[in-house]
């Protein structure tokens, strides 16, 4: 029997073949994490020996406690204003939370309801002349191959929102908290402040395009609305009190926790749960990244995990040490975290810090909901936002914490924290995207580093990856070296017959030169559906002119390898088939977009300690990262051009067609000693170097020569 199931169950309660099946299954689901709740007890303190498992972390955490607080009763209102329990109509949250806090206030100043949608660019950008924003309304998703221009729908279904609004949130409203353009849909404060806020009958609700119930339907799982058998939304109104009030405590009230935040930032699921962990698109965090911000210890995952029990080191130590998202993106006009340094959008920019503060009432009633948050490549919206968060030196004193490392100032000044602190990533993360074709689910082709397979299948063996380190603007002039991802992006476009930029040809014949050429101002993505047209038949099977193109051992079957665009003749087949549903001069884009890695913090011992990690022949800083193992029709991905990157480094086809990205040092921002080397400056150092020599000879040549004369003279 083994001590793990000896610590689980008492022996008396087992029999031995009990025993066996239990250690077999224990060992399939691998070792279970801590809960919250036992995570907060647990305080390690150097000591190696932690507490046994148990069958009710086996089980999953616990559900959410309720909080105690300070909050009153609510009545729960409707959109007239009127008591729920009286007029049986959808619960309206601007009117129920609207009596006491300004909740237009709120909603208008907060970048999770605009999502970029009120950050119209004055220019579109060059290399991607479909966006005209941040944000997924504005800005074409790589994960989804969703834009506003690919959802318009029959304006009677527009349901009085901005075209496109409603279809999206009828797909994708469920990382949405509403508000913003989606007018239909109110503002959620529930998604929250509530302790177990329910997301799927809340999509169930937008997916059916009764917005209005929306948030009606978050309630589901309290008690206080039920779904009758013909699917209708129904109050319970002995769950209400005489004045239709609502105890805080029934809702689990409060201030956000890390599972509200993971609901739509990590995806569906017990993500606070290691053992439970995906890397689909819904879970942006890891998909992107391949981070996890939780406190359990790696050997404790239930992931397949390389050498990882020798793991002895959390997720991040930040999640490990109860720092929450709230802690560190909180309300810029809070009165307990201040509005902090200049680099917060509620401080003027010639102060340090400012010591005024809003009241305690005044917050309450106005809460700025525009989170501070930090500086990455990826994030787009709310831009004004960048480095409003306290960044690492705000907590932590780095000098004396850095005793041994040689030249301060010099690192600090040139080197995120994460640079050393983050230096492995020990999840999967995408590094290349395909939309140019779909799999038989009619999703796209995905590629992942750190591993070689599906990360999301629990037998696959998980390496992990080196993030590599690239210059990032930082705001004032100011650039650091910090990890990232990058993944390389593939999808098709189409562009109007009256653009100004010629016709495709449909020979096949293609890349380098129409890779080369500038987006027509009138190019559009294409969308899922219109691919999935193309390339399938109604019954949902690969067409059967897609089949003869593409299947290379003539099988009757479209293996992963088999489906690539790697020939002209492939291309053509899929052009035709595009241009056959309606698609006007398809080609293909690709994009290259970067990652910032900024969870994932590992404690002291797991830090970079090596000098040669940078200052040596495998520096980091000119690391080769692979990207996709073909190029989809012979097109190379270009950087995007909003990342705060500074450019640097390039793309490079390896002998075995290998797509990589090669970063280069660059000396005019920092030189890397045992890492860069210039021929020129060699050379001259060289000559010096030998000159000195020289001169050092013949100046000691010139002495001796010197005392052998004054010895003669002496002697004669």
């Amino acid at each position: 029997m083994s001590m793990l199931t000896k610590s689980i169950l008492p022996k008396s309660f087992l029999s031995k073949s009990m025993l066996r099946r239990g250690s077999a299954a224990l060992a399939l689901l691998g070792a279970a994490v801590l809960p919250p709740q036992a995570a907060r007890a647990q305080e390690h303190k150097g000591s190696k020996n932690y507490p046994p498992l148990t069958i009710k972390q086996r089980l999953g955490p616990p559900a959410p406690q309720a909080q105690r607080t300070l909050h009153p009763r609510i009545p729960l209102l409707d959109v007239d204003g009127s008591l729920v329990i009286k007029s049986k109509k959808p619960l309206s949250l601007a009117k129920s939370c609207g009596a006491c806090h300004d909740a237009k206030y709120i909603a208008e100043h907060s970048y999770h309801a605009s999502l970029g949608w009120d950050e119209i660019y004055s220019q579109r950008p060059k290399d991607r002349p479909w966006d005209s924003g941040p944000g997924p309304f504005r800005r074409w998703d790589p994960l989804r191959n969703t834009t506003l221009h690919g959802l318009y729908s029959d304006p009677a279904k527009a349901h009085g929102m901005p075209p496109g609004i409603a279809e999206w949130q009828r797909r994708f409203g469920r990382y949405h908290a509403g508000g913003g353009p989606a007018s239909k849909i109110e503002f959620n404060c529930l998604l929250c402040h509530m302790a177990s806020p329910n997301h799927d009958e809340r999509a169930r609700e937008l997916s059916a395009a009764r917005f209005e119930a929306s948030s009606m339907a978050t309630l589901i799982g309290t008690g206080l609305v039920i779904r009758d058998s013909q699917g209708q939304l129904q109050w319970q109104p002995q769950q209400l009190d005489k004045q239709g009030a609502v105890a805080p405590e029934q809702l689990g009230l409060g201030r956000p926790r890390n599972e509200n935040c993971r609901a739509c930032h990590m995806g569906p699921g017990r993500y606070q749960d290691a053992v439970h962990f995906g890397f689909r698109a819904e879970n942006r965090s890891a998909a992107t990244t391949g981070t996890v911000f939780a406190a359990e210890r790696i050997f404790d995952s239930g992931m397949n995990l390389a050498a990882k029990e020798g793991l002895a080191t959390p997720f991040d130590v930040h999640a490990e040490r109860l720092v929450g998202c709230a802690d560190c993106h909180h309300s810029p006009n809070s009165p307990v975290h201040g509005a902090g340094g200049s680099g917060s959008e509620a401080a003027p920019a010639h102060l340090r810090f400012d010591a005024r503060r809003a009241s305690t009432g005044e917050w309450l009633l106005r809460p700025n909901h525009d989170f501070v948050k930090g500086m990455t490549s990826q994030g787009t919206i709310a831009r004004r936002m960048a480095g409003s968060m306290r960044g690492c030196a705000d907590c932590h004193d780095t000098e004396q914490s850095h005793p041994k490392l040689p030249h301060q100032d010099l690192h600090f000044a040139k080197l995120s924290c994460s640079a050393c602190h983050v230096p492995q990533v020990y999840g999967a993360a995408r590094r290349m995207t395909d939309w140019t074709l779909l799999g038989p689910e009619q999703q796209p082709l995905v590629g992942y580093r750190g591993t070689t397979g599906d990360p999301n299948e629990p037998s696959t063996l998980i390496q992990g990856y080196r993030p590599i380190l690239l210059w990032q603007e930082r705001g004032d002039g100011e650039r650091k070296l910090a990890p990232h991802n990058l993944m390389a992006s593939w999808f098709w476009t189409e562009t109007p017959k009256a653009a100004s930029d010629s016709p495709a040809k449909s020979s096949g014949k293609r890349s380098q030169d129409q890779a080369a050429q500038q987006p027509s101002e009138l190019e559009r993505p294409i969308s899922q559906k219109t691919l999935a047209q193309a390339l399938f038949t109604p019954e949902g099977a690969y067409r059967p002119e897609i089949i003869a193109a593409l299947d290379g051992n003539a099988d009757g079957k479209l293996q992963r390898k088999e489906l690539r665009l790697d020939g002209p003749d492939k291309l053509t087949a899929v052009r035709q088939r595009l241009e056959a549903v309606g698609v006007q001069q398809p080609r293909i884009r690709a994009q290259l977009q970067p990652y910032s890695i900024a969870h994932g913090v590992q404690s002291t011992p797991f830090a970079l300690r090596q000098c040669t990690e940078c200052h040596g022949q495998q520096s980091r800083v000119a690391a080769s990262l692979p990207l996709s193992e073909y190029i989809p029709g012979d097109v190379l991905p270009s950087l995007v051009s909003d990342a705060r990157l500074v450019k640097q480094g390039k793309l490079e086809r390896k002998p075995d067609g290998w797509l990589h990205y090669q970063a280069e040092p660059m000396p005019d921002l920092a030189y890397l000693h045992g890492a860069q080397s210039f021929s020129l400056l060699d050379r001259i150092g060289l000559g010096v170097l030998l000159l000195c020599c020289l001169l050092s000879l013949i100046h000691g040549g010139l002495r001796v020569l010197a005392q052998l004369r004054r010895r003669q003279r002496i002697s004669s």
